[in-house]
């Protein structure tokens, strides 16, 4: 199935907030038909908006990846449009969209939809949840409700039992050990329908969501997908599974970048 979780930062206000997951694709209930590079996370070019999906994958990952598409391509709203009419648009395009199928088996999924208003006197963060439950072919849309300091505002997936516990044992208050625990998660097995590497999207205080890439294991990755380093004229932040801040054209942390450890025991 996957892990998928998204969280807020702040220091002493709003910082930044994330989406996360693995990359893992199955083909049965125990993990063993699987594909470890596999795309969950879409982020905007030109929106703060991030969507993630769970559950089943083929309706999911094209969607998105078409709306994702129409945002950059500014075709799906306004350019004033506020993250609930955003919100509005996307539930509608992916109903619409899931009308068009034939023939085809219904299978449960999540879609995670996270949002920046760039409201006064400051900016603020949104999340919805859009589910589709294959028995009663219903959908349910909820309102996530947002921290007021560094924490949690969604997890989903087969992965959350492991992910709850990875976050126990880092006391997880940080941002960035929220990230190093939910890699740990992944990468202990414990959840055989999540693995692969891990994916980042988030955004800013302003301007426009972002993607990140990853590296794992002295190998570097972009939504799933490994790439080929060292990289000379990468245009994206890197980070490693310690949450730092990674030259990927050397492997190494960035100059003047703040240096994470694990906690003791870890």
């Amino acid at each position: 199935m996957t892990t998928l979780i998204a969280w807020i930062a702040f220091d002493n206000k709003f910082a930044a907030a994330y989406m996360a997951s693995d990359s893992r694709i199955t083909w049965d209930s125990q993990g063993v038909k699987r594909w470890d590079a596999g795309r969950k996370i879409f982020a905007s070019k030109t929106y703060p908006d991030i969507l993630g999906y769970a559950g089943d994958v083929v309706f999911p990952a094209l969607a998105l990846s078409q709306l994702i598409e129409a945002f950059d391509a500014n075709t799906m709203f306004n350019s004033d449009a506020t993250p609930w009419e955003r919100h509005e648009i996307i539930k509608r395009s992916l109903k619409d969209s899931y009308a068009h199928r034939h023939h085809t088996d219904d299978r449960d999924f999540h879609i995670l939809h996270l949002s920046r208003w760039d409201g006064e006197p400051r900016a603020t963060v949104h999340a919805w949840c859009l589910e589709y439950a294959a028995a009663g072919k219903a959908w349910t849309d909820r309102v996530l409700e947002i921290p007021t300091s560094t924490g949690i505002i969604e997890r989903i997936g087969s992965g959350v039992p492991a992910a709850k516990t990875h976050e126990r044992l880092w006391a997880a208050t940080y941002s960035r050990e929220i990230f190093s625990s939910f890699c740990d998660a992944i990468s202990s097995g414990t959840d055989s329908l999540s693995g692969g590497a891990a994916q980042l999207a988030g955004f800013y205080p302003r301007g426009v969501a972002k993607t990140f890439g990853i590296l794992r294991d002295s190998k570097a990755f972009l939504n799933g997908l490994p790439v080929h380093a060292p990289i000379s004229n990468s245009t994206i932040e890197w980070r490693d599974h310690l949450f730092q801040r990674i030259d990927i054209s050397t492997g190494k942390l960035l100059e003047g970048a703040q240096v994470h450890t694990r906690p003791k025991g870890k």
